[in-house]
């Protein structure tokens, strides 16, 4: 009977442990970069057993960005329940705007710095379910000064350099 209960509490421990995987996601940058082309990477896992899972999708933001998108499906088996986006070095949480439904992922953040990010997808999924998604990265693009600013800043030095002049030549 002793055996019989200690089994039966090891399965039960067992049931409630969560698998827990490290994706390394690598962003390919396009032949246009500049165009307005997004940097692109995909994941996908594989859940070996029943239960509760949570993924940690590890990527490289690029130079400042102004949207990453984060895209995931669920295939059959699978159930999102959260979805978190944080610095990996144990820093603080990045807001994430969108959208998750147990089948799907659609969420997005506003311009984010370049360091090493971590998604964390959590779910319950049937032994061998799978998901995927994509990591959408759009690089900012540089400000292009006006031509009002570059009529500012002439006037400006202009401005300066009468002042200097006319200091010099009451000195003289």
């Amino acid at each position: 009977m002793k055996t019989f209960l200690a089994a039966a509490a090891l399965s039960i421990g067992a049931i409630g442990a969560a698998q827990a995987t490290i994706i390394p996601v690598v962003l390919s940058i396009p032949s246009g970069l500049g165009d307005g082309s997004p940097m692109t990477g995909s994941f996908s896992d594989i859940i070996s057993g029943a239960g509760s899972f949570t993924d940690d999708i590890v990527f490289n933001g690029p130079p400042p960005t102004s949207t990453d998108t984060f895209t995931a499906t669920a295939g059959s088996g699978i159930t999102f329940t959260g979805v978190t986006l944080s610095y990996f070095s144990g820093g603080g949480s990045v807001p994430l705007s969108g959208s998750m439904t147990s089948t799907s992922i659609n969420e997005s953040t506003g311009t984010i710095i370049s360091a090493l990010y971590d998604l964390k997808i959590s779910g319950t999924a049937a032994a061998g379910a799978s998901y995927s998604g994509t990591i959408s990265a759009l690089p900012g693009v540089a400000a292009v000064p006006e031509p009002e600013s570059w009529a500012l800043m002439l006037l400006g030095l202009g401005a300066t350099g009468a002042f200097v002049r006319g200091r010099k030549q009451r000195r003289d």
